[in-house]
């Protein structure tokens, strides 16, 4: 598949000898019942070196992150995992009714590099599906190019207040924020379903709307936002706000102050109004951060294997939120071209590896349509189409060595390679 294809995994050593490569994507849908990797995670053993040896490229992985709280301003902070969904809560500061909890992921997969950054060299996003537990109060944000020090960045949120029921693109710098616009929920005919959660997406652009500006002019930077109910990808196409970076609604203020946050990381946060009292008390679920330009274009993934035990796929993305999770013939719906990692790392009784077969993009009938075969136990795909891939195990061999890659280092060198393209 030369178009786009897939790529063979490198070594973590490999991956390491990269140190200028720091970005990479990430998911989360919190099925585990921890927000924390390690040492909450299930799989964790303190006497593990694989788990331990900060070297060991495990420590990161790109759909189980591990997120950070930032408790900003308010009186009492809460988090946690509720029913799948991550919840943040806080109680307003008595004096000012102010309250902010964000929770971001920046631990990044190399130990000497922390903040997984994302710059305003190329388009990316942050979506997640939110719902508030109280319709009367707060707000619930997502946020690009965030400084969790200095709380600086760039937020798209949704008020719940009886007299502010908006969404917004903010200018955020700590305890000060600023509109930039306004607009109600985009359809007329509907309200955001609070009960079963509406998605947000929040796209940073270093281009101008219609693709003619100079992508290196910051004048030239803009925000898209949606929202919609249903399911993750049933996204109209249509944004309902579009805003320059560089914008007359941010105030001047101190000709100190830098409104153009060229870089930082993806938040999700809950926020207070300002009101005596507010209790913000919102939740999250399958949050998606990415590098490329947000879409409603879904592609499929369909495994199977013969004569094996168990693969590991990142990310895991099961279109069926009920599924089950033994059960790897699955149908698995990405957002187009996110790249996916598939290792077979599980020995299997006297079996071993033998090869993948990847059928695709689309049916027999593209134009594309290829079937390529390979014995790597590490290969990397781009969902640019639906792809049926499969995994095929043979008798003998003592089973599958030990691999020492870490799936998403992988990930984070085709991001690279993709944007260098």
């Amino acid at each position: 598949m030369t178009r786009h294809g897939f790529l063979v995994a490198l070594v973590c050593a490999v991956w390491l000898g990269v140190p200028t490569v720091t970005l990479a994507d990430w998911f989360d849908n919190f099925n585990d019942g921890y927000y924390e990797r390690t040492p909450n995670d299930p799989r964790y053993d303190a006497n593990d070196p694989y788990w331990t040896n900060p070297n060991n490229c495990v420590l990161w992985d790109i759909d189980n992150p591990d997120w950070e709280m930032h408790e900003l301003i308010g009186e009492v902070w809460a988090e946690g995992i509720d029913d799948g969904w991550l919840r943040l809560y806080v109680q307003g500061q008595v004096m000012m009714g102010l309250a902010f909890l964000g929770a971001g992921v920046e631990d990044y997969q190399d130990p000497n590099v922390s903040f997984t950054f994302y710059d305003d060299s190329a388009p990316h996003y942050i979506m997640a599906l939110t719902k508030t537990n109280d319709p009367t109060q707060g707000a619930t944000y997502v946020f690009l190019h965030a400084d969790v020090i200095t709380w600086t960045g760039y937020g798209f949120r949704k008020a719940f207040h009886p007299n502010d029921s908006s969404f917004a693109i903010t200018h955020f710098n700590a305890t000060d924020y600023t509109f930039g616009i306004k607009r109600d929920w985009p359809d007329p005919n509907t309200a955001p379903d609070e009960e079963n959660g509406f998605w947000f997406a929040f796209q940073f652009d270093p281009d101008d709307p219609n693709g003619t500006g100079d992508a290196n002019d910051p004048n030239n930077h803009w925000f898209r936002v949606a929202a919609w109910n249903g399911g993750k990808h049933g996204w109209d196409g249509e944004w309902f706000m579009e805003f320059p970076v560089i914008h007359p609604n941010w105030p001047p203020g101190d000709p100190n102050l830098d409104m153009n946050f060229d870089e930082g990381i993806s938040v999700v946060a809950v926020a207070g109004t300002g009101d005596i009292g507010i209790v913000p008390d919102m939740s999250f679920d399958h949050v998606e951060v990415r590098w490329g330009s947000f879409t409603n274009v879904s592609r499929a993934l369909t495994i199977t294997m013969k004569d094996c035990c168990d693969l590991k796929i990142d990310p895991d993305l099961l279109d069926d939120p009920n599924h089950d999770p033994n059960d790897l013939g699955e149908l698995r719906r990405y957002t187009h071209e996110t790249g996916v990692v598939l290792h077979a790392a599980v020995p299997c009784g006297n079996k071993s590896f033998k090869k993948w077969t990847i059928k695709g993009p689309n049916g027999s009938g593209d134009p594309l349509y290829q079937i390529v075969t390979d014995t790597n136990e590490v290969v990397y795909l781009t969902m640019d189409g639906d792809y049926l891939v499969k995994a095929t195990c043979k008798c003998g061999g003592g089973g599958i060595e030990t691999f020492a890659a870490m799936v998403m280092l992988v990930l984070g060198l085709g991001v690279v390679i993709r944007r260098a393209t």
